[in-house]
């Protein structure tokens, strides 16, 4: 496996499913690091009003706003060879050894059970490459599809920052979440 592959099995060939077929629930997860030649894929997933990789509001920012949210450690997350979201892990600090943060969105397209699926390879590909003690997310409270993904993927709420996001003229707050582990050094 390699620091961009997020699936231990060899990537397989996608076959279109038959448009009365329910959507898939299993995907070849990869990721890599975003390139120049992607910023039109992470565009498109920014047209979507509650693509919040970074942003509360994604849609009232320009083309250089989006871009300039993306750095070295942004990975462009794609399922059976599409690119289907964002993700970049940031160590807590330095007097938190072992500790992340995961900033992970995926496209709406997907379904909440994908989601889930996309944080546990995730959490299993992070956990193969490093130790990991702590990982939190954030995720705003009227993100609801957000809260479900990360309580579906095992991810346990540890508080609300209250009132620092205003969203469709209320303010809101962001919900903590993480999964601990032993350490193993």
């Amino acid at each position: 496996m390699t620091a961009t592959d997020l699936t231990a099995r060899p990537a397989t060939a996608s076959v279109p499913a038959p448009a009365t077929a329910p959507a898939p629930t299993s995907f070849a997860w990869s990721a890599r690091p975003v390139t120049e030649a992607d910023h039109d894929a992470v565009l498109d997933l920014f047209t979507e009003s509650d693509f919040y990789f970074r942003t509360a509001r994604p849609a009232t920012r320009p083309q250089w706003e989006i871009l300039a949210l993306l750095d070295e450690d942004t990975r462009l997350l794609s399922a059976d060879g599409r690119p289907v979201g964002l993700y970049a892990l940031e160590a807590m600090g330095a007097e938190h050894a072992c500790h992340y943060v995961l900033h992970l969105r995926l496209t709406s397209r997907l379904r909440t059970d994908a989601w889930a699926s996309a944080y546990r390879e995730l959490v299993r590909a992070l956990r193969w490459q490093r130790e990991v003690v702590r990982l939190a997310v954030v995720v705003h409270e009227f993100d609801d599809r957000g809260l479900t993904a990360a309580r579906l993927a095992g991810f346990t709420e540890e508080g609300v920052l209250t009132g620092h996001v205003v969203h469709d003229g209320h303010r809101r707050g962001s919900v903590f979440l993480s999964r601990i582990w032993e350490p193993t050094s």
